[in-house]
């Protein structure tokens, strides 16, 4: 019984896994935050642009 605790503590298996997990969430989030920037920056050029092809049409 000692033996199979002793194998269960030290088994790391597992530990990869969730390493793998943590870096993939992780780039996930960094992913996400950088295409809500893009995302935020192209409304931004977009509204620029509507309001100079409104602002050329007044007579």
């Amino acid at each position: 019984m000692k033996n199979l605790i002793t194998q269960f503590w030290n088994n790391e298996d597992g530990v990869t896994a969730i390493e793998y997990a943590l870096i993939g969430v992780a780039m996930a989030v960094v992913v996400g935050a950088s295409i809500q920037g893009v995302r935020d920056q192209l409304a931004t050029t977009f509204k620029a642009i509507e309001t100079a092809i409104s602002s050329a049409g007044v007579k």
